[in-house]
Formats: structure tokens, sequence, C-alpha cells
């Protein structure tokens, strides 16, 4: 099973070490993603611990395939 992060009120808990974790990250939109952006991201931002990834299938037509 995997580990999981604890809920304690407005607190998450890593379960091994009973610590608060602080999830730090940004949002990753697939539209705009670039080669080598993983290590532009690292290198940015060397504390984040999450990334939001973000993927829009929908197609802006009227012919009624409004999601792929």
């Amino acid at each position: 099973m995997p580990k999981r992060l604890r809920i304690d009120g407005h607190k998450l808990i890593d379960p091994d070490t009973n610590y608060v974790v602080r999830l730090t990250g940004f949002n990753w939109n697939l539209k705009y993603t670039y080669k080598n952006e993983g290590q532009i991201m690292k290198d940015t931002l060397p504390g984040a611990n999450v990334a939001r990834i973000v993927g829009l299938f929908w197609k802006n037509a009227n012919d009624g395939k409004d999601c792929y």
C-alpha cells in the first residue's frame, strides 16, 4: 500500500515523521509545455513538491463535440 498523508484539521501530516507538510508548486498547462520545462521548473522552484497538471481537451466549436 502506498503511504498517504494524514489530515489533522487544516494540516497535512507526513505519516513517517509526523511533521506538517506544506504543498508548494505550480500549475503545468500541457498546452504550453516546452522542451526541458521540467528541468526549468526544478531550477526555478527547487523546493516545489507538487505540480498540478492542467489539460483541457475541449474543442471550441459548435459541432456537438465539446469534449474529446
